[in-house]
């Protein structure tokens, strides 16, 4: 609320999950899930997210410093699909070339265990994660259209996982 009353120019991003070369979430489902037999609350089916490329969102942001007619406004970015958390698990290990079957312990025991986990100093999961699985991350309105873009446009997460270097070449398009 500081910046929206401050008497500077101002534009708010607000991507869903970003995926990329270096991404936290990826590197937090490979160390948090395991091949072949992984266990989620509820199946994994929250939280949702709509993982969006970090090299659209790189061009977006540009777009919105460039151009006055972003000063003001607020925008929420997502990518091309909505998944939950079980979906991006069996995506990941699909891309490297393995499986996982997920199975469920109930949202209620999940939390249990993570707020029981919260005070051990060397275990990285707690509140913060029992917190996290009621939110969801998928953008009323996605407003990648303000800088031009279509969804169809967007680079989809199993795409790029698709690709063996994770790194796919793409040539990245300006706003329209």
């Amino acid at each position: 609320m500081v910046v929206r009353y401050s008497d500077l120019d101002w534009v708010i991003l607000r991507p869903s999950f970003i995926f990329g070369e270096g991404s936290e979430t990826l590197a937090f489902v490979r160390e948090y899930t395991t091949p072949y037999v992984t266990v989620l609350p509820d199946g994994g089916t929250h939280p949702t997210f709509q993982p969006i490329w970090v090299e659209d969102v790189a061009a977006m942001t540009a777009d919105a410093v460039e151009r006055d007619r972003h000063v003001g406004q607020v925008y929420d970015l997502g990518g091309p699909e909505v998944l939950t958390f079980g979906d991006v698990t069996r995506m990941l290990y699909r891309a490297d070339g393995r499986s996982t079957r997920v199975l469920s312990v109930p949202m209620r025991v999940a939390k249990i265990a993570l707020y029981a986990a919260d005070p051990i100093p060397s275990l990285p999961l707690g509140v913060d994660q029992a917190r996290a699985l009621e939110m969801t991350n998928v953008a009323e309105h996605n407003d990648v259209d303000a800088f031009g873009f279509d969804e169809s446009d967007l680079l989809a997460l199993p795409t790029y996982l698709s690709d063996t270097s994770n790194r796919p070449e793409r040539v990245i398009r300006g706003p329209g």
